[in-house]
This record gives structure tokens, C-alpha cells and sequence, in this order.
């Protein structure tokens, strides 16, 4: 993909973000900033609220054998909980601002991008209230399309065993063709619908 290196060029806040991410130890199965950006980008669409104490623990999967998690102390936890928060808030601006950007990784051979990672930490939000999405399902035609089109791919990034989706190699290739372009769009017009929703009526 001609573009495909753009997806590379990451803000300071997100390299910061790495940075933390790339501190946890691998026995903790971090995310990575491209799950973790989908995952982001979940929350914050989600049609019901979920409060950061429930869902940043999402970030690691394992704890440690006192249940502590990955970090050693107080200090470390508040350091990394303040990194999570304001790429939480750099990634709302941007969808505010209607410049988002999802960062996907790039296939170091083919330079092609890869969306599913993203596709994955998306699917994890969801799976936080998997009942909620199905409000989107109820509303206006452009909402309606942006959820199934992220439901869609959540599923093809991530496919169940029992999944009765099946594709052809050229359903595929034309998936990841679209994918990057598909997924700012919906996200943005989910997190549009979400604004004007939280705004109520507009008193005149």
C-alpha cells in the first residue's frame, strides 16, 4: 500500500505510550500500541461508560503471584496509569478534532498495513459489555453501518472456532484493502453519534 508508512509516524504522547508498553514484562502478555489504540478507541465509543479502574487492566493479561500485577510499587502503577490516561485523551482529542488516526502496524516486508491487531483490541472493549453494542444496531443508518463494519472486522480479525463466516481469498484481499480506510471513518462517525447523543437536544 503506497501510504502505508504514514500509519508509522507516531505522536510523542503515543511514543510514550510504547515506551510503557514495552517496560511491562512479557510474563505480564502486554498489549501492543496497536491493540492497545483499538482498545482505546473501544472504550471511548462505547455505548455505555466504563469507568478506567474496570478496564486498565485489560492492558496486561496476567497478574503476578500476589495478584499485583506488573508494576512494583505505588509510584510505578501511578506513573503508568497517568501515560494510559492521556493517550486515553490524546486519542479522544483526535476523534473530537476529527483528525484520528488509528496506529496499525506495518508488515516490515510487504509495507503493507496490518489492521487486525488493531481489530483485536477493539473486540476486547467490546467484550466488556458485548450487550451494549447492540443499542448502535437501533439508531440512524450511518451509525448502523459503522457497528457492523467494526463488528465485521472485530470477527474476521479474530475469528470464533463455531464462526459460520466464510471467506474467500478474494473476500480477504479485498478486507485488507479497505480495512485502514473503513476503520477511521466508522470509528469517528460512532464517536460523533456518541457526542450529539451525550449532548441532548439543542434548547432554541
Amino acid at each position: 500500500m503506497e501510504n502505508a508508512e504514514e500509519w508509522n509516524e507516531l505522536p510523542e504522547v503515543a511514543l510514550r505510550m510504547d515506551e510503557a508498553l514495552e517496560a511491562i514484562g512479557q510474563e505480564f502478555d502486554p498489549m501492543m500500541l496497536s491493540e492497545l489504540n483499538g482498545f482505546l478507541c473501544g472504550i471511548i465509543t462505547s455505548p455505555e461508560e466504563i469507568s478506567p479502574e474496570e478496564w486498565i487492566r485489560e492492558i496486561w493479561a496476567s497478574e503476578d503471584s500476589d495478584g499485583a500485577g506488573p508494576f512494583k510499587n505505588a509510584e510505578e502503577t501511578r506513573r503508568f496509569t497517568e501515560c494510559v490516561m492521556a493517550y486515553y485523551a490524546s486519542i479522544a482529542e483526535e476523534l473530537d478534532t476529527s483528525e484520528f488516526q488509528p496506529i496499525f502496524d506495518i508488515d516490515p516486508e510487504e509495507g503493507d498495513v496490518v489492521w487486525e491487531l488493531w481489530a483485536m483490541g477493539f473486540g476486547r472493549a467490546i467484550a466488556l459489555r458485548p450487550d451494549a453494542w447492540d443499542k448502535y444496531l437501533q439508531e440512524d443508518d450511518d451509525t448502523i453501518d459503522a457497528t457492523m463494519h467494526l463488528l465485521g472486522l472485530v470477527a474476521i480479525a479474530g475469528p470464533e472456532e463455531d464462526s459460520d463466516v466464510e471467506l474467500t481469498e478474494d473476500d480477504i484481499a479485498e478486507i485488507q484493502e479497505a480495512a485502514p480506510d473503513i476503520i477511521p471513518h466508522a470509528v469517528m462517525t460512532l464517536f460523533d453519534f456518541k457526542a450529539s447523543r451525550d449532548a441532548g437536544p439543542t434548547a432554541h
